[in-house]
């Protein structure tokens, strides 16, 4: 057979055998959304037609064999031969040092996927959370221990309260507000339209100048009639003899005030002769002091009935605005408040240990995501870089066979131009060495460690210490329970 149809055939067969793996393993290099995109001189596509025209070894074979060169009993390889060595030796040194390359990308990328630490991760993370949650747990007990002495005292204080004074019913619930102010103001609105009423007749400026002056009277009735009597009056009913006397002295003043206030308002009135002028008041106050009960005119009566009855009104709204039972309310109050601190403090321990489990799980999941990735891609990388050697292994015996047939197109020529037998070398293959580069493989990660089962364990694990850290945040009841067990 002709050295060029050798050469033809072993390129076309060689190739095809060669390259039938490299092409399966280039493609899925250059797949897009790979781990790492090497050059596309890793296996270079030899063109044997081509080198041989670019180092001329027909003409160099030609004219070595018109010279009879190499000599017959020659043992060294010619020059173009040598040449034929080197170009093959770079073309393995360039496919050599991409392999690697491609290798170290494959490395990094293997070893950035290590699902090691992401199991360690899902097996030490419920230790760690449980005994965050325990902390949490020891010291929002702590906490609420101290609210708790807190609620004992006002309970203890309100009983002793309800001993002393001798109170079995139950407290009455305050009103809503706008029930509490509704009849303050009605009363208020009829007392001053009353009063600018009667008033505005001795008034130059009519009845916006006799609100003006009159605007003050309500307040004065209503108010110290309501403050008497919340602040004193109230005491009557309470067990202690000094309390009782406060409190008859205090609806003794309340009643005496709104009878005196309301007589002089209405003396006031019979004296409007001389309008609502400090001589006015004056007269009123002499007619006062001396025949109280003497009002000159029904008007001025009905005047002194409606401010009565307003401020009675007032001492009524004093009487209820709370529980009639002065201290009662306070204490009730306090107990309360104490509770709701108790309460909303349990309630904040709650949600932080509430949190933390969340933001434990969190973790959790963002590991088994990262630990999943890494079981699912490491074997894909492995299998990579085990092609990429053996592939690379392939080339390198190709590349010898390169070299056999560039040779053996010089060799050819060389023949065909010599007078004299060729060397003996010329018999058999061109031997360049190539020395064997090793991949180190990529071992793929142990499939049997099932790390969803992880997770679910260590979720469980978090949620048990959850739950017993909420049981040591006791509520009111439970307490309760516990010291009256005790």
């Amino acid at each position: 057979m002709a050295p060029s149809a050798r050469v033809c055939m072993y390129h076309a067969s060689g190739m095809a055998m060669v390259l039938t793996k490299p092409v399966g393993f280039l493609r899925r290099l250059f797949r897009p959304g790979h781990d790492y995109l090497p050059g596309t001189t890793i296996f270079r596509d030899i063109d044997i037609e081509l080198v041989a025209g670019d180092l001329k070894l027909e003409e160099c074979g030609e004219r070595d064999g018109s010279g009879n060169l190499p000599a017959s009993d020659s043992s060294t390889l010619a020059v173009t031969e040598n040449a034929v060595a080197r170009k093959v030796r770079q073309y393995w040194d360039e496919a050599a040092q991409g392999a690697r390359r491609a290798h170290e990308s494959l490395s990094g990328r293997w070893a950035s996927l290590s699902s090691e630490a992401e199991i360690d991760t899902l097996l030490a993370e419920p230790k760690v959370v449980a005994s965050t949650l325990s902390e949490v747990a020891r010291e929002g007990s702590d906490r609420l221990e101290g609210l708790y002495r807190t609620v004992g005292v006002r309970q203890l204080d309100l009983e002793r309260f309800r001993e002393a004074e001798g109170i079995t019913r139950p407290h009455h619930p305050p009103r809503a507000l706008v029930f509490k102010l509704l009849p303050v103001v009605v009363a208020f609105a009829i007392e001053l339209a009353i009063n600018v009423s009667a008033f505005a007749n001795g008034e130059e400026f009519g009845l916006a100048g006799a609100m003006f002056k009159v605007i003050a009277l309500p307040f004065l009735n209503f108010g110290i009639t309501a403050v008497l009597v919340f602040a004193f009056g109230r005491h009557v009913v309470r067990r202690p003899a000094w309390a009782k006397i406060i409190g008859a002295l205090g609806f003794f003043v309340a009643v005496l005030w709104a009878l005196f206030f309301n007589l002089t308002i209405s003396h006031w009135r019979d004296s409007l002769g001389t309008q609502m002028s400090i001589e006015a008041g004056r007269t009123a106050w002499a007619a006062m002091m001396s025949n109280p009960f003497g009002l000159a005119d029904l008007n001025s009566w009905l005047l002194f009935l409606a401010g009565l009855g307003a401020g009675l009104l007032g001492g009524v709204e004093a009487w209820i605005w709370k529980d009639p039972h002065p201290g009662y309310s306070r204490r009730l109050e306090a107990l309360h408040t104490a509770e709701e601190d108790y309460n909303e403090a349990r309630a904040w321990f709650l949600a932080r240990l509430g949190q933390i489990s969340t933001n434990a799980t969190s973790a959790l999941r963002d590991a088994l995501t990262k630990a999943a990735t890494a079981a699912q891609r490491r074997p894909e990388l492995a299998a990579q870089a085990s092609a990429l050697a053996e592939d690379l292994n392939l080339y390198r015996q190709h590349l010898q066979g390169v070299a056999d047939d560039l040779v053996a197109i010089y060799r050819e020529a060389n023949v065909r131009t010599r007078s004299t037998p060729p060397p003996e070398h010329f018999g058999g293959p061109q031997l360049v060495e190539l020395p064997p580069i090793n991949l180190a493989p990529l071992p793929a990660p142990d499939k049997r460690r099932r790390v969803p089962g992880l997770l679910k364990g260590a979720m469980e694990k978090i949620g048990k210490a959850k739950d017993h850290a909420c049981s040591e945040l006791h509520t009111l009841t439970e307490r309760s329970t516990a010291s009256g067990a005790t």
